[in-house]
């Protein structure tokens, strides 16, 4: 069996991403997924020397479709746990809609990405 995955990219993707979704997204992160948090950090340092800013506050820069992936994981597991907290309706309306644009982004990537299955004979 082969992995799906692997047929998706070889590395980074270049993509624009809103920089105020990107900084809540790494604040939400920071105190529940310190690891996903920092290397979203790490995208955003990496990437700021010579990305353009394309639009108002959209930023085009590398970023891996399998740490979009954990980002929408980090974030579902937060707004489970919110779920369980009393008159937290204004955070779980914010990270709801920072889960649909990070969902968003990624069904854009790979809408322009070329899946090359294997031919079964």
């Amino acid at each position: 069996m082969f992995k799906l995955a692997s047929y998706l990219t070889n590395g980074p993707i270049l993509t624009r991403i809103n920089i105020d979704r990107l900084n809540a997204t790494k604040d939400l992160l920071n105190t529940n997924a310190i690891k996903t948090a920092f290397k979203l950090q790490q995208y955003l340092e990496k990437n700021t020397h010579d990305s353009l800013f394309v639009e108002q506050r959209d930023l085009t820069l590398e970023i891996d479709i399998e740490t979009i992936i954990e980002v929408i994981a980090e974030l579902t597991l937060v707004g489970e746990r919110l779920l369980s907290t009393p008159d937290a309706n204004t955070q779980r309306q914010k990270i709801k809609e920072i889960i649909e644009y990070w969902v968003d982004t990624l069904e854009l990537i790979l809408e322009r990405i070329e899946i090359k299955l294997p031919q079964i004979h």
